[in-house]
């Protein structure tokens, strides 16, 4: 059996394409349209798997985007950040770290660290989100 292997890509190409797609993120997920497929569809595959702390959560551009649907009506507003530090890089795979910030309807905001590694294919779209994610405690000085 002969296994097919993706190109490398450019490691700037694909620095810049996961800033965008956090940056994308935000905006759909705080916009006043529900997301649909073509506004995610020049950043993922059609067939993009995304897992969670070892769970597959979504197994398809469409899935992720009924994803994004819920999150928008959980959360009043969603912050993302970029890249937390210089992104570790090796042929086609991207590894990260960001947060994202939700906000309920009463200003509440949760803080959720995320490390991901993402796949990046030669039609430099992302297939394989794999990441994981932990609430950040407030920081509290002992007494």
């Amino acid at each position: 059996m002969t296994m097919t292997r993706t190109r490398g890509v450019d490691k700037a190409l694909a620095i810049s394409l996961v800033d965008e797609v956090l940056e994308r993120l935000q905006e759909v997920t705080n916009g006043s349209k529900n997301p649909m497929l073509h506004d995610l569809d020049q950043f993922f595959t059609t067939d993009f798997h995304l897992v969670n702390n070892s769970q597959t959560i979504c197994r398809s551009l469409a899935d992720y985007t009924q994803r994004i649907k819920k999150i928008k009506r959980k959360y009043a507003k969603v912050t993302v950040t970029n890249a937390l530090e210089e992104p570790l890089f090796t042929d086609n795979k991207l590894a990260f770290r960001f947060n994202i910030n939700f906000f309920d309807g009463d200003g509440h905001k949760t803080v959720v660290n995320f490390m991901a590694i993402a796949t990046i294919e030669n039609n430099h779209k992302i297939s394989h989100w794999i990441q994981v994610s932990h609430e950040k405690s407030p920081f509290e000085w002992d007494s």
